[in-house]
């Protein structure tokens, strides 16, 4: 062979074979990304299109009686938390579900009483465990868990709690309904207190579901076309490739 035919084999084979590698490579990643990005547009699109869910629920916090110099008392509208915070000269006692002291919010900072079965029913959303030695009647033993004058808890009187939807619901989940009206009691020395607030179903919009459903069908359409166009260009590409070879005699 002489020294060209070797420079023409040794320049166009690897050629050849690094523009089927990088067109496969491309091919992959590429497709890699359209699934990727589908798979996120199904994420985004899922919670978007289903009727119900957590943000279907509104809790919204309307009294606090009476009013306290110093005492503030929010509640996230999704129900999750209840914010206490307390900077007046006398401690605040939130009231757990037996009416037993849960905690205790005051300037210089906040206490749990380890034995009200409220500090361990409180640990989840749902419902958490109660040891045995948790005892509503039992004389309060109280620890810091912080230095500060807030207390940030869940608390399931705020929020639904079934397993299902709630019977009115259930009849007519296209309109929006009263659920409960609800109370977390508190106290300031002798003075009773009252956070008072509802708790409501609001329909989720048509609108974004049929939203939901369209970024899927465009996300879905759009893997599948760039798949085909890359499928396409590589099959050109391999049937090109014979032709363009240049037959080099060996011998001079």
């Amino acid at each position: 062979m002489n020294l060209l035919g070797r420079v023409t084999r040794a320049t166009s084979e690897p050629g050849r074979s690094r523009g089927r590698l990088s067109v496969r490579g491309l091919l992959a990643q590429v497709m890699a990304v359209s699934v990727l990005g589908l798979t996120s547009v199904v994420a985004l699109a899922v919670p978007a299109s289903a009727h119900d869910t957590l943000a279907n629920y509104r809790t919204r916090l309307t009294a606090v009686t009476p009013a306290v110099p110093g005492l503030r008392v929010t509640a996230s509208p999704d129900g999750s938390f209840i914010r206490v915070r307390n900077t007046s000269a006398s401690p605040v006692v939130v009231e757990g579900y037996e009416h037993e002291p849960y905690l205790k919010v005051s300037s210089q900072g906040v206490w749990q009483n380890t034995l009200s079965p409220a500090t361990y029913l409180n640990q989840e959303l749902t419902i958490g465990e109660v040891p045995a030695n948790a005892d509503a009647k039992a004389t309060p033993v109280w620890k810091k868990i912080s230095a500060k004058p807030v207390a940030q808890f869940h608390d399931h009187r705020i929020h639904w709690m079934g397993n299902g939807r709630p019977a009115v619901v259930d009849k007519d989940p296209a309109s929006p309904h009263l659920i409960k009206r609800w109370t977390v009691p508190m106290s300031v020395g002798t003075t009773a207190i009252a956070v008072q607030g509802t708790l409501r179903w609001q329909p989720g919009n048509p609108l974004f579901r049929y939203l939901g459903y369209g970024f899927v069908l465009v996300g879905l359409g759009g893997a599948v076309l760039v798949g085909v166009a890359l499928w396409r260009r590589q099959r050109r590409l391999t049937r090109v490739e014979p032709s363009e070879r240049t037959a080099v005699p060996e011998h001079v």
